[in-house]
Formats: C-alpha cells, sequence, structure tokens
C-alpha cells in the first residue's frame, strides 16, 4: 500500500477502449478482465483512459473499495473518459478539458478529453500525477493534438511530475516534442500492435493503418533519476491497447 513515507510507488496504465456499442465490443467481458488484471499487479496508482460510462465506474467501485477514485463526475457519462485510482487521500485533485472545436473530427466531439492531475506526498515531497488522453487526428493533419500538447505541457509542474495516459503520438513525434523535457518510464515498445485482435476490430480497423505503434507513456520530470522496473503486458488481450505496469523507486 501506497505511503508518504515509503521509497516506491508501483502504477498501472491502460486505454481500455470501453466506448457504448458498436464502437467497441466485448467491453463487459474486457472490464471484468481489467478488474482482475488491477487486482492481480496490486498497483498503488491505476491511470485510466477510455472509461466513458458511468456504469463501468460504478462497477469498478464496488470491486475496488480501496482505491480513491478521481473522474470527472458527470450526470450522463464520463466526459473526459479518463479515470485515476490512488490508494492513499490525496491532497489536491484538478479535471481539466482541452475544449472542442470546429476542427475536431466527429469521433473526438462526441467527448471532451482533458486532463487529470492528482498531488500525492511520497517520501514526504509532493507529487503531481497527471492521467491524459490526447486528440487522435486519423490524418497528417495534427495541429489540434499539438495544441493540447502544449496546453497540457504548459500545467506541468517543473519537478516531481509522473504523466501517464495515450498520447496519440508516434516515438518520431515524441521525440520531436519532448526535447528532454521528461525521463521515460518505459521503452519504445509498442503499445498498439498489429498482434492484438483488438486494435483491428470493427471501427478500428479504418484508423490503425495496419502498423504497430507506441502511443501510450509513462514519463516523469525530476532532477533525480528513478530506479524503475517495467512490463507491457500482452497477455491475457484486455483492449485495443495494451496495459504497461512500473515499479518505481526513489
Amino acid at each position: 500500500m501506497l505511503d508518504p513515507l515509503f521509497m516506491s510507488i508501483s502504477i498501472f496504465n491502460l486505454n481500455c477502449w470501453l466506448m457504448p456499442s458498436p464502437f467497441s465490443i466485448d467491453a463487459e467481458e474486457r472490464l471484468m478482465a481489467i478488474i482482475e488484471m488491477i487486482e492481480n499487479t496490486n498497483p498503488d496508482i491505476v491511470t485510466l483512459q477510455e472509461i466513458w460510462l458511468n456504469k463501468y465506474i460504478l462497477y469498478l467501485k464496488m470491486r475496488l473499495p480501496e482505491y480513491n477514485f478521481i473522474y470527472a463526475n458527470t450526470l450522463f457519462y464520463n466526459q473526459t473518459g479518463l479515470l485515476t485510482l490512488i490508494r492513499i487521500k490525496p491532497i489536491h485533485v484538478q479535471v481539466d478539458y482541452f475544449g472542442r472545436s470546429m476542427k475536431h473530427n466527429l469521433a473526438e466531439l462526441l467527448f471532451n478529453k482533458g486532463f487529470i492531475s492528482v498531488d500525492i506526498k511520497i517520501n514526504n515531497e509532493k507529487w503531481s500525477i497527471f492521467n491524459t488522453h490526447l486528440y487522435a487526428s486519423f490524418s497528417k493533419n495534427i495541429e489540434t493534438l499539438n495544441k493540447q500538447l502544449v496546453t497540457l505541457f504548459s500545467n506541468l509542474p517543473d519537478a516531481n511530475v509522473i504523466l501517464c495516459g495515450d498520447l496519440n503520438i508516434d516515438e518520431v513525434q515524441f521525440l520531436e516534442f519532448n526535447q528532454d523535457k521528461f525521463f521515460r518510464l518505459c521503452d519504445s515498445t509498442p503499445t498498439v500492435d498489429i498482434a492484438n485482435p483488438y486494435a483491428y476490430a470493427k471501427f478500428n480497423k479504418y484508423f490503425m493503418k495496419d502498423k504497430s505503434k507506441k502511443v501510450d507513456y509513462l514519463l516523469y520530470r525530476n532532477s533525480y533519476t528513478l530506479r524503475n522496473e517495467y512490463e507491457v503486458i500482452k497477455s491475457p488481450v484486455v483492449s485495443d491497447h495494451f496495459p504497461i505496469f512500473t515499479c518505481i523507486s526513489f
């Protein structure tokens, strides 16, 4: 269990692809498998994306009562699709939206993506844990995505920050934008993979363009280098993305 005096934490990150039918498939079965994976890895912090329906959040709360739940608590659905679970009580939380524009494609207009920040104490230092999901352009026009990246990075603290989520940028774009702003908590292993049957099911096959790539990242910014072990979990398959699990030592 995470404690302010502990010298290590573990994080589980996943884009869950829990969208209303027919935009995803096997949602109920995959949710059960995702919960089992969280229970088995037993992370201190969980950062999930694409948990759009409130009924899924309610079920997660029933199965994982030991966590504090942070999300955009709206009446009809979870507007950002983001859900952060953390074992200790946060000292501050905030949900921010990137906002929609006329340049958004139809799929992105249905939702209102953004980021969640959660401040906690680790080893008597304040750390900010960010969970985000950025715009999916599905084309070479990445103007909206770049604007969201600028907005996100401008809201990040100068130190003691961990950024988790689906940035929707590949390795080349990430290196161009990062410019050594962040260190990495995982390597370049693809998180969207042609070997994953869900990545090319139904609507996904029109957008994935039949290639493997990394779009999910765990990053940090601090004055010293953290030690960590990580795994991109490829079995069982629970989403169109692969989960990332890391254990970090301070």
